[in-house]
């Protein structure tokens, strides 16, 4: 990731002019790269409807991962701040359309399931199901997150 930020010659800026970090902490750890910033969403958005007009916007990856703090099974399955997340997130980018008229086509959740993350392994949990890697069966659970995004889904 270093290398492509380089390369491609981008800044990442996580802290505000008073070098706090931005948003807020989410779950059970703290961590400058992932943070609820759902009005940083929207400012994004925003900016985007901006400076390239009224082109359709597809968000392809929102989410936020587990700690490894989070250790017991109930700990992950019962992962009210990633609903907080969602829910956060899901009523900017519903701002971000109905008040700021932006061209929003499509959202996804980072991922439905636990994967494999280049620099992590299995390690971080960014999913809405759970997936036991040590079940020869891989048995995936819904995790609280998953619950309240397909009850957000058919309202």
């Amino acid at each position: 990731m270093h290398t492509w930020l380089q390369e491609s010659q981008t800044n990442l800026f996580w802290i505000n002019n008073d070098g706090k970090l931005l948003g807020e902490a989410e779950g059970p750890y703290e961590s400058a790269m992932f943070r609820s910033c759902p009005w940083g969403l929207r400012k994004v958005l925003a900016g985007l409807n901006s400076r390239y007009g009224n082109i359709p916007i597809y968000i392809t990856e929102n989410g936020i991962k587990d700690s490894v703090i989070v250790r017991t099974l109930d700990e992950r399955l019962n992962d009210q701040w990633r609903v907080k997340f969602l829910h956060d997130h899901i009523q900017a980018l519903s701002e971000s359309i109905s008040e700021d008229k932006v061209n929003v086509k499509g959202y996804f959740h980072w991922s439905f399931t636990d994967t494999w993350e280049w620099f992590s392994g299995y390690a971080p949990h960014f999913g809405l199901y759970f997936i036991d890697f040590e079940d020869p069966l891989l048995q995936r659970t819904p995790k609280a997150s998953a619950k309240w995004f397909a009850s957000f889904l058919k309202s």
